[in-house]
């Protein structure tokens, strides 16, 4: 697996890993594992006055699924939240930062991220069971079936670990996937595994299959 690693004055900086057993199993995010396509899509409904400026864009892109799972209370719902409203925005970036990188679980090598741009689609802060966490989210817009590779979440997950947080705040990998059925959007948010600042990349997996759920969302272009 090649993975980038920032920038060296000008010049760009690659690694290469070996899989144990599989790139794509390793280094990738199956859409099968993540998100329970087969069962029936759950009804989801808003209020129609969040729904208006949605329906009044004509389209969605992975920013405005996001910006509608948010709005709507759907990410919090799926992510069982105490409190599915969050009183705190969401935020998203396109920096370049600095952090170490452990790539494999198998390896005890770490590197370092020098200076390269990360994009963050969304960190989302709520409460679960009385607990913060700090939801790092990766979103994908489009039928499942492409995957996601596993650093487009540790990296953002690396540099969140990077910053001074709140004593006990846990920082949980989301995969977040929506696509458009006729006058719906459909919603999956695949919760993953990491364990901390010191977690391999490969160490990223899905707690379960995530349910889909469906926004009635009529547009008008």
């Amino acid at each position: 697996m090649v993975l980038r690693m920032g920038i060296d004055g000008t010049q760009a900086r690659f690694a290469l890993v070996r899989a144990e057993r599989s790139v794509e199993r390793e280094f990738f995010l199956s859409d099968s594992l993540c998100f329970d396509s087969e069962a029936d899509p759950i009804t989801y409904q808003p209020d129609k006055d969040v729904l208006l400026p949605f329906e009044l864009l004509g389209s969605l892109q992975e920013g405005g699924a996001v910006n509608l799972a948010v709005a709507t209370g759907l990410l919090g719902r799926a992510l069982n939240l105490d409190e599915p409203y969050s009183r705190v925005a969401p935020t998203q970036s396109a920096s370049t930062h600095a952090f170490v990188v452990r790539p494999h679980a198998s390896y005890a090598v770490q590197w370092t991220h020098e200076s390269g741009q990360v994009e963050i689609d969304t960190i989302y802060l709520g409460k679960r069971a009385g607990q913060q966490k700090l939801f790092v989210i990766e979103a994908k817009h489009g039928k499942p079936g492409a995957g996601l590779a596993k650093h487009k979440l540790a990296y953002p997950a690396y540099v969140m670990a990077s910053k001074p947080l709140p004593k006990g705040i846990e920082i949980v990998p989301v995969y977040l996937r929506s696509w458009q059925d006729g006058e719906r959007v459909l919603f999956g948010a695949a919760e993953c595994t990491f364990g901390g600042a010191a977690a391999a990349m490969t160490s990223i997996e899905p707690l379960a299959r995530a349910k889909i759920y469906a926004v009635p969302l009529l547009f008008t272009r």
